[in-house]
């Protein structure tokens, strides 16, 4: 009854939300995940984690840069750097005109161990092949986060099963269908980590120069979308 359940969950997550996410690259070159988290069929804006995007000489992601993303649907469109975190590993795309149903995020509580979470990405297969459409991982968080008040970030660990390029994809809270994190990193094996909603917060906060509180994800995003 649990995989049943479990399977059931993996598969109302693709379906529902599999035309939210973004495969980063180009043609020749997969660099990542990111996902639609605000979209007003003018302005649309992408998630990811700036160590998958592509860095000048000097190492670092340049603002106003363009990546190349593609959907599912294999509709292509380029997307333009318009923030970067480094110490926080996030980064916020632009792109104009193009389709996408923006995800939202899980702001109405605490993440204890033991929750049931789904990994939805895009990932590399042997030698390198892309699937067509994203896959899903399912998990458990495994330990609750520990916010760091200096950086204002937290990082979540998790079990779930992922493969190599699944960086920026969005993790989901599993019966609630809610962005819970984005994941960015391995531990070991099957240990990986994925940054919380509450550092998304505070990375938006700072990017638009903000103490608001109490302030939503939601509203920060159409600040962001209206400059």
């Amino acid at each position: 009854m649990a995989n049943n359940m479990v399977s059931y969950w993996c598969a109302t997550i693709f379906d529902n939300f599999k035309g939210s996410v973004v495969r980063l690259g180009d043609e020749k070159h997969f660099y990542g995940n990111g996902f639609v988290v605000y979209n007003d069929n003018n302005t649309c804006l992408i998630l990811t984690c700036q160590h998958v995007l592509p860095k000048d000489n000097n190492g670092n992601v340049v603002v106003g840069s363009t990546v190349g993303a593609m959907f599912h649907t294999g509709v292509r469109f380029d997307a333009q750097v318009a923030y970067v975190d480094v110490d926080r590993d996030l980064a916020l795309l632009r792109a104009y005109n193009t389709v996408g149903i923006p995800l939202r995020f899980w702001e109405y509580g605490g993440i204890v161990s033991g929750i049931d979470v789904v990994l939805l990405s895009f990932f590399a297969m042997k030698f390198g092949q892309v699937l067509a459409e994203p896959g899903t991982f399912p998990g458990k968080i495994l330990s609750e986060p520990i916010w760091n008040e200096a950086t204002r970030s937290e990082e979540i660990i998790s079990d779930y099963t992922s493969m190599p390029g699944t960086s920026g994809a969005p993790v989901f809270l599993q019966r609630a269908n809610r962005v819970v994190g984005v994941n960015s990193g391995v531990i070991s094996g099957t240990i990986k980590t994925f940054i919380s909603v509450r550092t998304v917060e505070a990375t938006l906060r700072e990017w638009l120069q903000i103490g608001d509180e109490n302030i939503t994800i939601q509203e920060m995003l159409e600040r962001i979308a209206e400059q």
